[in-house]
């Protein structure tokens, strides 16, 4: 009897955690009173109203380690070499409290990853084009910066500039790849485990790179998958685990008969299971979704309207039941229920109001 009570509550406290999760959202708002970390739960699909949890100036970009008990962020405070990065412990409940901070040494960071042994963050700068990397300890402080590499520059009319975007680690830490937006360069680099030190292996370029801004890995690591900004578009490469890469398809991320404004795609991600793929498109302001075939290459599948204006970003939760998008224009979060075979997105009655949303994490 006594082993079946202890089984009950096993299963009881495992189905709690699988279907209630703290999401955590960055706002922008230029308004100091309102900026900083929000936290909301998802609970069978339902959000419940954002609570502000920490403050922040402009910045807002957010990265959970893979224990998901450290979340990092990266604040600015509106000047070149002024913005810091910031630990914070996820408590029960998702409560924040600081671990430390310390300077980022650049205006802030355009994202942050955080390799899968929680040993070292790296993050992106926009404005100075710069790769950083920095230790950390077991319990998720942020220690020494080990590694600093700012990309070459070219000649982008008036200016001569690099835009470092994103930066993704492969799961066994070897090598850190990271978009340059604005000459169109996917760079891979080498992480040193012991020494935290960058150093760059290669970089390609493609006709098919129009501002590359973000990238996401399949689970077993042999494709990248490169959204464009500029081109709405996706470019799938195969990834030989050694850091070399191999183009297989570029596809649109617009319908075909789309005549509007200029898009802007925003966010990829890719859904647990591996059959699914998404991304964001601003001012066409839908998600799109995609099915991913055995051999990595995509088939699109659904353009769905973002429920408000500037999808910035979006995240799927750990059983892939749900996506939960941001809309920044409108200040608003839309939940989306996912079907498991199709992929296909219906939008549920889910909407909670935050201002200026741009990061998410679940």
């Amino acid at each position: 009897m006594n082993v079946f009570y202890f089984l009950v509550l096993f299963l009881a406290f495992g189905w709690a955690t699988a279907t209630d999760s703290y999401l955590f959202i960055g706002s922008r708002s230029s308004d100091s009173e309102l900026a900083g970390i929000y936290s909301a739960k998802l609970s069978d699909g339902q959000l419940t109203t954002p609570s502000r949890e920490f403050p922040l100036k402009y910045g807002a970009t957010l990265e959970l380690n893979h224990r998901r008990d450290v979340l990092y962020a990266s604040e600015s405070a509106g000047a070149k070499n002024t913005g810091m990065v910031i630990a914070l412990k996820v408590l029960p409940g998702g409560d924040l409290v600081e671990i430390n901070r310390v300077d980022s040494g650049v205006d802030h960071f355009c994202s942050l990853a955080v390799s899968k042994d929680g040993r070292y963050l790296i993050g992106t700068s926009f404005g100075l084009g710069v790769v950083s990397c920095f230790r950390l300890a077991e319990d998720g402080e942020i220690q020494n910066e080990t590694s600093r590499i700012t990309l070459p520059r070219f000649p982008k009319g008036n200016k001569v500039l690099a835009r470092a975007h994103d930066a993704e680690i492969t799961d066994d830490g070897r090598f850190v790849f990271v978009t340059d937006i604005a000459n169109n360069r996917l760079y891979t680099f080498t992480l040193d485990s012991r020494s935290g030190l960058l150093e760059q292996k290669s970089f390609i370029t493609s006709d098919s790179f129009e501002g590359p801004r973000h990238l996401i890995l399949n689970k077993d690591e042999t494709c990248v998958y490169i959204l464009n900004q500029k081109g709405s578009s996706i470019v799938v490469f195969g990834h030989d685990g050694e850091g070399s890469l191999v183009e297989r398809q570029s596809i649109s991320t617009l319908p075909s008969d789309y005549e509007g404004k200029q898009n802007h795609s925003a966010e990829i991600l890719i859904h647990p299971s591996q059959k699914f793929l998404y991304a964001s498109n601003r001012n066409h302001d839908h998600f799109s979704s995609f099915q991913v075939s055995e051999t990595g290459t995509l088939t699109k599948v659904q353009s769905i309207g973002s429920g408000g204006e500037s999808p910035w970003s979006f995240v799927l939760n750990q059983s892939g039941s749900h996506l939960i998008g941001s809309n920044l224009k409108t200040s608003n979060l839309i939940v989306f229920e996912i079907d498991q075979k199709t992929g296909v997105l219906t939008r549920t009655q889910s909407e909670v109001e935050i201002p200026e949303p741009v990061s998410l994490v679940l």
